[in-house]
């Protein structure tokens, strides 16, 4: 019982993990397609297109094997009611909604962090370019 409950709630974390990855690096393929100009290599255009496809999909793959592993989940869970008592019970169900809740937002902040990072660097680059010598 405890493996089935164990690998339900691993698949579970890892499954946001990869949702919230893959959600990520869209969004910075879209911000990338988004920003280029006028002038752009076509060539540039077509691979930035081309993975934003291609994350595109591994999202909705990612969002099926979510929804076969809230299945699994919900057997677990419904094989736990005949196991614990209604406050164990309700301590399960908090325990499983604080992680995720956990996981998303350490994903999130590691997203934010990775972001900042980048923004600093582009940041540099650019006075850098404009001040010469000086930084």
């Amino acid at each position: 019982m405890s493996k089935r409950f164990d690998f339900v709630f691993r698949c579970l974390a890892s499954i946001l993990g990869l949702l919230l990855g893959l959600a990520g690096r869209l969004a910075r393929a879209q911000n990338a397609l988004a920003s280029l100009g006028e002038n752009v290599d076509s060539q540039e255009k077509t691979v930035l297109e081309s993975k934003r496809d291609k994350l595109m999909e591994q999202l909705e793959e990612a969002r099926v094997l979510k929804l076969s592993i809230e299945k699994r989940s919900r057997n677990v869970s419904t094989l736990l009611l005949k196991y614990f008592t209604q406050e164990e019970y309700a301590d399960y169900e908090h325990f499983v909604t604080m992680k995720a809740k956990l996981a998303v937002d350490a994903r999130e902040i590691e997203e934010k962090i990775k972001l900042g990072e980048e923004q600093l660097m582009a940041l540099k680059e650019t006075l850098s370019g404009n001040l010469g010598p000086i930084l």
